[in-house]
């Protein structure tokens, strides 16, 4: 048996599958780094039985395919939640889906869209997801007064990609749990 272990996480199942065995450490970290695709990757010393390095992958993939952590795979507790090991963006969405971030809430500054219309984004927090409304405003003219109207698009952000969004936006969730940042 070879010492270490390059494995993939598929992105349809969310199994995870051994890519390549091997007992050199620097091939294995170039197979999981150069071959992994967007695909979430770890490596494994089987002597020490501890994982030397493992990778994300391409949130955007998983959310096409499907949940990252389904029920049984081995970084989802029985009910399919994620276990909370050394990465950042695992911390952050243990956090979330514990309701640490709930309540949170924020109107960002409107900006200038074409001709006479604005738009507005808000972002609440609840039930370990984001809700992201984007607001838009105009008026226009029925041939006797400038009729306002306003449009609301509601995007509910789960998973990984609500830690995507926390990530490019940190100030108000940092001050819940500055420790995550």
């Amino acid at each position: 048996m070879a010492r270490y272990i390059v494995e993939f996480k598929a992105f349809k199942t969310g199994e995870w599958y051994t890519k390549t065995e091997t007992d050199n450490i620097a091939s294995a970290h170039s197979v999981a780094l150069v071959q992994s695709q967007g695909r979430a990757y770890r490596v494994t010393d089987t002597e020490e039985g501890r994982i030397l390095s493992e990778g994300d992958g391409d949130a955007s993939m998983y959310s096409e395919f499907g949940n990252k952590y389904p029920s049984g795979s081995p970084r989802a507790d029985s009910s399919g939640s994620p276990v909370v090991i050394g990465t950042k963006r695992d911390r952050v969405l243990a956090a979330l889906k514990a309701g640490e971030f709930d309540g949170v809430n924020h109107a960002y500054e409107p900006y200038k869209g074409v001709g006479t219309n604005s738009y507005q984004k808000e972002m609440s927090v609840s039930g370990g997801s984001i809700t992201l409304t984007k607001i838009s405003r105009g008026k226009f003219f029925d041939g006797k007064e400038n009729e306002r109207w306003e449009e609301r698009t509601a995007e509910v952000l789960s998973d990984f990609e609500a830690v995507a969004f926390i990530e490019s936006h940190p100030y108000y969730f940092s001050q819940r749990r500055p420790d995550l940042f």
